[in-house]
């Protein structure tokens, strides 16, 4: 399959009137009213809303530069689940700029166009661009807020101990109920799947391990070949974003997002 030309992102002007509309070749421009400088745009969470009729839920991740975020998004369709992954430039007044965001869609691999707006610890708004489609998608988001997720509060590593079953999404191929499990080890987690899955096996250098800031851990995923099995990935690594949160008061939740350099990879959703 050959892997789509990454086209290079999109700025978005945004009026404290609330206007919308799409600029060029520059950071956003922030109308002053009366004087007042809008305040930096802050995204952190776990947020969740809907693109169409089809669940989204993102992970706003804080990275090292307090001036950008990763972004990682999942669209939960009938027949596929979708991925999405950037970096966001935060800028003022609610708006975020993107930098090469990418689509996994099924097994198809492109880039992804979109607009971040009114965001907040709270929500954020925006639209995506989704080939094949040229019309954008509109919508809305709302952060889990404690105690279902504290996106401030230090991962803790006692969260991932054990067991995790649930669906394993690679491109269009899926493991339902796949168990996932975690064992302890210094400063991390061994993450493995006992029974093997997709004629794959993770190795033992797989691990999760709490990030510096926010309440996220980073996942690494290694497969390596046992005998007698064919994993298209034997041989990769991937890398991405974990997080836990409460759905209920009594369910806890793991999401998994993992990829490749090109934007290509895994989901991994599973309760207990």
């Amino acid at each position: 399959m050959k892997t789509l030309k990454i086209v290079n992102n999109f700025f978005c002007c945004v009026a404290l009137a609330g206007l919308a509309a799409c600029g060029g070749g520059g950071a956003p421009t922030l109308v002053n009213s009366g004087g007042v400088s809008p305040e930096p745009t802050v995204m952190q969470g776990v947020y969740s809303g809907k693109i169409g009729n089809d669940d989204f839920v993102s992970l706003v991740v804080p990275t090292a530069d307090l001036a950008k975020v990763k972004w990682y998004g999942l669209t939960f369709r009938p027949l596929q689940t979708d991925i999405y992954a950037g970096e966001l430039t935060l800028g003022a007044g609610g708006v975020a700029t993107s930098s090469n965001l990418m689509a996994y869609l099924g097994n198809v691999l492109t880039s992804l166009n979109g607009v971040i707006t009114e965001a907040s610890l709270n929500a954020y708004s925006g639209s995506l661009t989704i080939p094949p489609s040229v019309t954008p998608v509109f919508f809305n988001t709302v952060a889990k807020k404690p105690p279902v997720f504290d996106a401030y509060q230090p991962a803790v590593l006692i969260d991932l101990d054990g067991d995790w079953r649930g669906d394993w999404i690679d491109g269009l191929d899926s493991s339902r109920g796949l168990l996932i499990r975690f064992s302890p080890s210094t400063g991390k987690r061994i993450l493995s799947s006992p029974s093997g899955f997709l004629g794959c096996t993770l190795s033992g250098e797989s691990s999760a391990t709490p990030t510096s800031s926010g309440n996220f851990f980073a996942v690494t995923l290694k497969f390596e070949h046992q005998s007698g099995q064919i994993c298209g990935r034997i041989g990769q690594t991937l890398s991405g974003v974990a997080a836990v949160y409460k759905p209920t008061p009594s369910t806890s939740r793991l999401e998994v997002i993992a990829l490749d350099s090109s934007g290509r990879g895994i989901s991994f959703r599973a309760d207990r």
